[in-house]
């Protein structure tokens, strides 16, 4: 007889448009219109008893207009001479494995991949009776990431001590480039950025039942952060025909990051819990690649955040 789990998939696709419920009245078209696709693949594989393996592929194609401001709020009617527009297109994809071969141990590992490609842009005066002024921003970012995990599979005497345990390793790298102008009058102005991110990490939790209804949980986690940015600013003054001096800014930031979690909870019912915990978290520092920085005056780093609860 067939197995009808052994290789299971679905699939979605989904198309929508619309003409984005604006008109713009001083080009005499519609400029706000929605243009959406996106197709989603999802496929479990179960080739023996202790493999699983779950995919995911997504492929989504927005081109939309970007045209909804005027000035009276009104609406429905838009008067802008330079509609924007509001694109992008995205590529992802997961692969999740889970191996249950080992006596006691469960494996998992899970990769992920996606990258995006966008366009926002819009008439900074909104009005064909203004200035002429318009915002541009394109961008490209691509992400990756592995998890390998190792979980007990059992709930009770998992590794001496020990009733319950997981421990982990986690990298993920994240690239991003992008590119700004804003034309007015008297001025062409650029930005164009460089975005690089790298994160790996260790963690672990363990668990032991003190008695059949209390328990102590601890977990730890560490973390090294690495990111890179670079930006360049420039500007054209259009009435004199010059460029200004070329403002290039290079932030860096790295860090070791810790964090971590001690619990005891007690089951004082079958359907209540009472627990107290101390745990800190953190929120990694980053790099600041942005039009309106202004080096040296604004910081071009922001540190690490760490944060103590206790419940």
């Amino acid at each position: 007889a067939g197995k009808p789990d052994a290789l299971m998939m679905r699939l979605a696709v989904q198309q929508s448009a619309s003409d984005g419920f604006r008109r713009n009245v001083a080009l005499n078209r519609d400029t706000n219109g929605r243009d959406e696709f996106s197709a989603r693949l999802r496929v479990t594989a179960n080739p023996s008893p202790a493999w699983r393996w779950d995919g995911a592929l997504l492929f989504s194609e927005v081109k939309n207009g970007f045209d909804e401001f005027a000035l009276d709020n009104n609406g429905r009617r838009t008067f802008s001479d330079q509609p924007g527009r509001d694109e992008q297109r995205s590529k992802a994809a997961s692969l999740r494995g889970t191996y249950t071969g080992f006596a006691g141990v469960r494996l998992t590992t899970v990769t992920g991949g996606n990258r995006v490609t966008s366009r926002y842009s819009y008439d900074d005066d909104w009005t064909a009776a203004s200035y002429q002024g318009f915002s541009d921003l394109r961008r490209q970012r691509t992400v990756f990431s592995e998890e390998v995990r190792a979980d007990s599979a059992l709930t009770r005497g998992a590794l001496g001590w020990a009733d319950r345990w997981s421990l982990g390793a986690h990298f993920a790298g994240t690239d991003e480039d992008s590119a700004y102008t804003n034309e007015d009058p008297g001025n062409l102005r650029g930005l164009t950025t460089a975005y690089e991110a790298r994160n790996a990490a260790v963690f672990g939790q363990v668990g032991h039942d003190i008695s059949a209804q209390t328990r102590v949980i601890v977990g730890l986690r560490a973390e090294r952060l690495d990111l890179d940015g670079r930006g360049t600013k420039t500007r054209f003054r259009k009435s004199r025909g010059t460029f200004d001096p070329v403002v290039t800014f290079q932030p860096a930031f790295d860090d070791t990051l810790l964090g971590g979690k001690l619990t005891l909870e007690h089951d004082l019912t079958p359907n209540h819990l009472a627990f107290a915990s101390i745990t800190r978290g953190y929120k990694g520092g980053g790099v600041n690649v942005d039009a309106r920085i202004n080096p040296p005056a604004d910081p071009l780093t922001y540190a690490t955040e760490y944060l103590w609860n206790y419940e």
